[in-house]
């Protein structure tokens, strides 16, 4: 809702239709409908509703019992400012302890200046919710930010009390409850809650209603931070902003949204590297092999199955069919973020231990014996045959042990031009039969023929190209030995390695390891190869079992190595002042593992050090580790720091100053470089003078100050044939020019590879030069 400190007509129609999609109410006026309300902002947003009359039906009226006085047959709406808060992990605590925690909650909220203020004057409703509570105040809009910044700051000096708030402005109307208590329904509740439940701890979000009012003025403008949609329960996508100070809130970005911004990413890189692949193959070039889609979801496959592709049968005689259809299919599946399809580096693995060919045509026996193998639960046959001048294509899916039915579709091309549509049509389909939402699919359905071509040929001539590359190359070393429950030696490795001079390998897995983490899937590795291909984990992070992980959680990056042979990374999370900091981490060549930095070291969310480091570190001649965090920093958008060798850690530089629009860049995801006069260079996924949205390459003196030397998307709006995103890291040469790539963007959209020369922001990009 877009408010204006000026009086005017808003209509009431989402009081409208929640009343009526709820069934409790018949809505009054000559028409039968509510024709608005009015706001009043210079009057502290009082609200008059012009037809304020909703009447109960029949069943429901309980005027006549003296002890529903609140809820009578007339019924009016209100607009409400919800403050909804929880304590964070509650349910953990001891039952003889979170009485305890509750009350202390209680008396806190009580102390706060705003909660007598606006319970002597009747504008407050409290509601308990078990491990929180919701404060539902009326007529004032900054009522609920006041209130939950004077608790953030009470809690901070209450050791092991983490709270997160939502706040949300909307509809609710005053009901009593079955002990005849004040209490209120609506969307305006449900909604904070919404809001709330996005947040981590320390987190006080915002919906777009409270800050279209609080952006009106100065106290609160400078305090709110744009984060974007999410999508909540049910569907629903809102717009949040977070809420912090120097004192209150957390400015490091929630959880959820990191989540669901990798997840896109994911998929929609996974998507674009397919394509350029197969026009690599088309035109003879081979390059490595698509990464196996990770991201998995339950019902009726859970979290941890995979899914083994067969061969297609094909009965048309048109031998095109053969390998395009089984490549069609792979891409198609490997755009869910929920279906984890057996790569085919592990299936020519098993091939081979079988006996087989890595040319050999997959069967359905000999798939189930992969799969079995594997430790696999299904596997997905199809097969094709000619129905006159059409074409009938069946896929069904199979549970390899006991060999029942997951899923199956059949769908019938018109002409052989068609197939491939109708392909797309049936993996839809069966996506959602095993357990794929449908918002799931319909965000991530790229039809086959924009996702790879729609040449049957292309994709035949793709899919043997890889078959030739398969067999000639050299797998070190397939994780997850022990099966797909068991990833004790690590599970996805994401970075690059490095190597010593005795040709052994280090490098890191995400996930893995004997440690728990808390996903239960292991907080990730550090590992050795040596010449032989025998793998050694030297180190599983999360070593203190359960979801504690002050050593640190999931090393997104590489390592780097100095003389004595010690490896140097980063966490991305855990370490010993909060679960979403992250670490700097040293481990020497027998195993042991150090922390030297924790972020978030003024202890729950604050990260002015910085938080989050994703990229790598490089090391200067006096032993000075420099990296970047992709949040926190003063401003919570990313920051540059150095490590000393004593441990002691000095933030070089924080982005985003001014506040949205970062035009220095913001969240910086790589590893720097430094050339001879000690001059950092490095890349920020957003921000930069064109947009939120483009990213920058930068430059950092040795006194701190930063340089701009590219914003991407320079063309302005949406157009970015420069290049959008970078997300690695730069290399330099010897005249001083910059190379680096950005995941978007370009000509296609697809990415670019560019040179920035030095001293001057020109980018001549590989797929589109800039003129």
């Amino acid at each position: 809702m877009c408010w204006n400190p000026r009086i005017h007509q808003v209509e009431l129609f989402l009081v409208e239709r929640e009343a009526q999609a709820r069934g409790l109410v018949h809505v009054g006026g000559d028409d039968g409908r509510l024709s608005g309300f009015r706001v009043d902002l210079p009057s502290a947003l009082r609200l008059t509703t012009l037809t304020p009359r909703l009447t109960l039906p029949n069943w429901l009226d309980m005027s006549s019992d003296p002890t529903h006085a609140v809820a009578r047959q007339d019924l009016a709406f209100e607009m409400a400012h919800v403050l909804f808060l929880d304590i964070v992990a509650y349910s953990r605590l001891p039952m003889e302890q979170q009485a305890g925690v509750l009350h202390r909650l209680q008396e806190l909220v009580r102390q706060t200046p705003e909660f007598p203020r606006a319970q002597k004057t009747h504008r407050l409703i409290t509601l308990p919710t078990g491990d929180g509570m919701a404060l539902v105040f009326f007529n004032d809009p900054e009522a609920p930010a006041r209130c939950a910044v004077e608790l953030a700051q009470a809690i901070r000096a209450e050791p092991g009390l983490e709270l997160r708030m939502g706040i949300h402005t909307g509809p609710v109307y005053r009901v009593a409850d079955i002990n005849a208590n004040r209490n209120v329904a609506g969307g305006g509740i449900n909604l904070a809650q919404r809001v709330m439940d996005c947040g981590d701890g320390g987190h006080i979000l915002v919906s777009q209603s409270v800050a279209d009012v609080l952006g009106h003025l100065d106290v609160w403008k400078n305090t709110l931070h744009d984060l974007g949609e999410a999508e909540v329960k049910h569907g629903v996508r809102i717009h949040l902003y977070n809420l912090y100070t120097d004192q209150a809130g957390n400015s490091v970005l929630p959880r959820k949204l990191r989540d669901a911004q990798e997840a896109t990413r994911l998929a929609r890189s996974r998507v674009r590297r397919r394509r350029m692949w197969l026009a690599l193959a088309v035109g003879g070039t081979l390059m490595l092999a698509v990464a196996a889609a990770f991201l998995m979801r339950p019902h009726p496959l859970t979290e941890k199955d995979t899914l083994v592709l067969a061969d297609f049968s094909n009965n048309t005689g048109d031998p095109v069919f053969n390998d395009a259809l089984k490549q069609g299919l792979a891409v198609e599946l490997e755009q869910s973020p929920f279906l984890n399809i057996l790569s085919e580096d592990r299936v020519s693995q098993q091939l081979r231990y079988m006996g087989h060919s890595v040319d050999d045509h997959v069967t359905p026996e000999i798939a189930q014996e992969v799969c079995r193998r594997e430790g696999s639960k299904a596997m997905l046959l199809g097969s094709i045959a000619s129905l006159g001048s059409h074409y009938v294509i069946g896929l069904k899916a199979v549970n390899c042990r006991n060999g029942d039915s997951l899923g199956k579709e059949q769908v019938e091309a018109e002409r052989r031009e068609d197939v491939l549509a109708k392909l797309h049509e049936a993996g839809t389909r069966l996506r959602n039969k095993l357990g794929e939402s449908l918002t799931s699919i319909q965000k991530y359905d790229t039809p086959l023929e924009q996702a790879t071509t729609s040449s049957l040929e292309a994709l035949q001539a793709y899919s043997m190209a890889m078959k030739i590359w398969r067999s000639k190359q050299t797998v070190l070393y397939s994780f997850c030995s022990e099966g797909a429950d068991h990833c004790t030696d690590g599970q996805i490795p994401r970075a690059g390695l490095v190597q010593d001079t005795g040709g052994n390998l280090y490098g890191t897995t995400e996930g893995g390891g004997s440690g728990t983490g808390d996903n239960g899937y292991g907080g990730g590795t550090v590992f050795k190869l040596d010449s032989t291909g025998h793998e050694t984990v030297l180190y599983s992070f999360c070593s203190e079992g359960g979801a504690k992980c002050t050593d640190g959680n999931y090393p997104y990056a590489g390592l780097i190595q100095d003389a004595a042979g010690n490896l140097y990374g980063t966490t991305w999370e855990g370490g010993a002042n909060s679960e979403y900091g992250g670490t700097l981490f040293k481990v020497d060549n027998t195993g042991h593992e150090t922390t030297l930095y924790s972020f978030c070291a003024e202890g729950g969310s604050k990260c002015t050090d910085g938080a989050q480091p994703s990229g790598g570190l490089i090391r200067d001649a006096a032993g000075n580790l420099y990296g970047t965090t992709n949040f926190g920093g003063t401003n919570g958008l990313g920051a540059v720091f150095k490590l000393d060798g004593t441990g002691h850690e000095t933030v070089l530089y924080s982005f985003c100053p001014g506040g949205n629009p970062c035009k220095d860049g913001s969240v910086p995801s790589a590893a720097l470089i430094q050339d001879a006069a000690g001059n950092l260079y490095g890349t920020t996924e957003y921000g930069g003078t064109n947009g939120p949205d483009g990213g920058t390459v930068f430059k950092l003196d040795s006194t701190g100050h930063e340089t701009v030397l590219y914003s991407f998307c320079s063309e302005g709006g949406s157009k970015c044939t420069d290049g959008e995103g970078p997300l690695a890291g730069l290399i330099q040469d010897a005249a001083g020019d910059l190379y680096g790539t950005t995941w978007e963007g370009g000509a296609k959209g697809d990415g670019t590879v560019f040179k920035l020369a030095r001293e001057k922001a020109c980018v001549d990009a590989s797929r589109s030069l800039c003129k």
